[in-house]
């Protein structure tokens, strides 16, 4: 079933305006679901058979007022949530964004009793309509707007217990759906909010993807409550796995507290964890980062240098070329010709989106050498957009060697085709060897399409 953009951007839309936070889903980002033509909750196991005080099977925990909170209007009276899903589908409310809207401000006021059976209710409808039941599958339009209800009322429950939520969901399944991984996760952000000691044990107890979910959910609330805390979680959970947990606390905290943001990411350089933090910090934080780590990296000793410096700069170079190349200078002694290359490359693409001029200027300006050789590479490249002819001056004055035959090559094959007379001429400019080769077969190739008669004529003249 494709998803439906309009209800999903609405729910997103009410959680982004304070009802809920702490969850991606719940913030707006929204990923793709089940491709088997049904909503994706489905596959967790069944609810808890406990009986409670009113005799009713398959539900959890204690049974009070199905209210909603103080001073709101209750949505239904205890036992009849099914009713009301009913009721409120009948009524079309899952067809445009208003009731969207309305459902996910309802559920967000919801009784911690009145949001259990709520999640209760919903989880078990859309096991049942996974099943292919025709009295579920015929109340909706667009059965998305349950699992919203679902989501709405199972976050609204894990506020005030979490792990009773947890419960709800049933033990995780290695062919779980993304939807039920994502509840999971927005329960571990609110259980650290509720009970940081229990989301850490629980966490002790889980493998794999389920305790990447998880650990996700409470870097997101420990983040907000104790930054420190959580950059020590995740030091001691340094797995290739966590990158997406540190690249996200990072980013949060560089919006609040950039000082503190680089040094986390700085330890989690230093721990091994992410050699391309700190680019990813430069990338997104405030300006004022790119000289201070750059500073930091000038002293790091540690045996992947060469690779946290390399993507440091790039990122530098794409925001600020000319401290990028300051630094490199300093930086760059041990880095491989490609990586140069990459920084000068993203420095000139910076400089020439802002002006043509100032960026051909400042290649003049730049110490001969490897690193200006690239960065007239990079200026030949962005120049084949506007003028061949100025692209070809500047490769006149590229030193003979990789980069100017290099450069050679993207001029021949964006003139082999209206111009292969003039490529040839640029061509015979190359050293012998087999590039020269290939460039003067591709010429051919080209002319041959457009005129065999000339084409034929020149090869048979030609060496």
């Amino acid at each position: 079933m494709k998803r439906p953009v309009l209800l999903i951007s609405a729910a997103a839309a009410v959680f982004a305006a304070g009802y809920f936070t702490g969850h991606p889903r719940l913030g707006g980002e929204g990923r793709g679901g089940s491709e088997t033509g049904k909503p994706g909750v489905f596959t967790a196991g069944d609810p808890s058979s406990r009986t409670d005080d009113g005799g009713n099977r398959g539900k959890t925990g204690l049974r009070t007022q199905a209210t909603a909170a103080p001073g709101k209007t209750p949505l239904f009276v205890p036992g009849q949530s099914r009713q009301w899903i009913e009721e409120m589908a009948k009524r079309s409310w899952d067809g445009d964004m208003v009731g969207a809207i309305a459902l996910v401000q309802q559920c967000g006021a919801l009784d911690p009793a009145a949001a259990q059976e709520m999640s209760e209710t919903a989880l078990e409808m859309m096991k049942q309509l996974k099943a292919g039941d025709p009295a579920v599958e015929g109340l909706f339009k667009t059965p998305e707007m349950l699992g919203i209800t679902l989501i709405s009322s199972i976050f609204r429950f894990s506020q005030s217990d979490p792990q009773r939520a947890l419960e709800l969901l049933g033990k995780p399944l290695p062919e779980e759906d993304s939807e039920l991984r994502e509840m999971r996760q927005m329960i571990y952000a609110n259980m650290a909010k509720v009970d940081l000691t229990q989301a850490l044990a629980n966490l002790d107890t889980l493998q794999g993807g389920e305790r990447v979910s998880a650990m996700d959910g409470v870097i997101r609330s420990l983040g907000a409550k104790d930054p420190q805390a959580a950059v020590d979680l995740l030091l001691k959970n340094s797995g290739a796995e966590y990158r997406d947990q540190r690249r996200m606390l990072v980013e949060r905290l560089a919006a609040t507290d950039p000082e503190f943001a680089l040094r986390a990411a700085t330890s989690f350089t230093v721990g091994g964890a992410d050699q391309g933090l700190l680019g990813r910090l430069v990338e997104n934080g405030p300006p004022q980062l790119a000289e201070q780590a750059l500073a930091w990296a000038k002293d790091y000793k540690g045996e992947d240098r060469n690779e946290v410096s390399s993507r440091l700069l790039q990122a530098v170079a794409a925001k600020d070329p000319e401290l990028a190349v300051q630094y490199l200078d300093r930086l760059g002694a041990g880095m491989s010709d490609d990586d140069v290359s990459q920084i000068t490359i993203n420095a000139v693409n910076s400089l020439t989106r802002k002006s043509p001029e100032d960026a051909a200027s400042w290649v003049r300006d730049l110490k001969p050498g490897p690193v200006q050789e690239a960065a007239r590479l990079a200026l030949v490249q962005s120049m084949m957009e506007k003028d061949l002819g100025e692209a070809g001056d500047l490769i006149n004055t590229m030193q003979d060697g990789p980069r100017r035959d290099s450069a050679v090559g993207v001029l021949v094959g964006r003139l082999a085709r209206d111009s292969p007379e003039e490529a040839l001429k640029w061509v015979d400019t190359m050293p012998e060897g087999g590039e020269k080769k290939t460039q003067r077969a591709k010429v051919f190739s080209e002319w041959m399409l457009k005129d065999p008669d000339r084409a034929a004529a020149a090869w048979n003249s030609g060496p």
